[in-house]
């Protein structure tokens, strides 16, 4: 798939207000495609907004831009999300799972999952089995999950008794991290099984 064949294309991209996914989000509007941005905060996802729009588009592209809330820590809002997505659009092209968390200390998210595990992989993972209906409507639907060549650094499996903090264990956060990175490897490996559409690893 090239620029060429943006036109008319559907993109989410999660973590999409800076970094790579803010980059991405320039570039895919730039050449047409109707680009889903979320952001947990919504100033933060209108400034992304207007530097999306501030990328001159090429010339014949007509992009479109989208704004959603979007928490990956908490399930209620990736739920309200996803019905959200549902009720807008009746196909989606591309998924690009960009959005994490890192260096962070020991705590739970809203729904008593370490942050790292809720936020890069199991927010990740719900979003991708509630939306693959849509997905598979596309006949060119790809998925992307960015991960990190940190999940090379995983030792051990950590019970999900420790990652629900019901028992201790020697937290670090960039281990954290890489097991939040291990796991998008190994959704991704599965979905790649299973999935009637293209899925994309991507270890920076």
């Amino acid at each position: 798939m090239d620029y060429d064949d943006m036109k008319g294309k559907v993109v989410i991209i999660t973590g999409s207000t800076s970094g790579l996914g803010l980059h991405t989000a320039k570039s895919l509007y730039q050449y047409g495609a109707t680009v889903i941005l979320t952001c947990r905060n919504e100033s933060r996802g209108r400034n992304a907004i207007d530097l999306v729009q501030s990328r001159q588009r090429k010339d014949g592209y007509t992009g479109n831009l989208h704004l959603f809330t979007l928490d990956l820590s908490c399930y209620k809002s990736i739920l309200k999300f996803c019905s959200e997505i549902k009720s807008h659009f009746n196909k989606i092209d591309i998924l690009i799972n960009n959005a994490g968390v890192m260096g962070l200390p020991f705590e739970l998210s809203s729904d008593g999952i370490e942050t790292h595990f809720a936020t890069n992989s199991f927010g990740h993972f719900v979003i991708v089995n509630q939306l693959l209906p849509l997905l598979e409507k596309s006949a060119t639907s790809r998925i992307i999950i960015v991960s990190s060549g940190l999940y090379k650094g995983v030792s051990y499996i950590p019970s999900l008794r420790q990652l629900m903090g019901e028992q201790d264990w020697d937290y670090q956060p960039r281990f954290a991290y890489a097991f939040s990175k291990l796991s998008n490897c190994l959704h991704t490996a599965e979905l790649a099984k299973y999935a009637t559409i293209y899925v994309y690893n991507k270890s920076n």
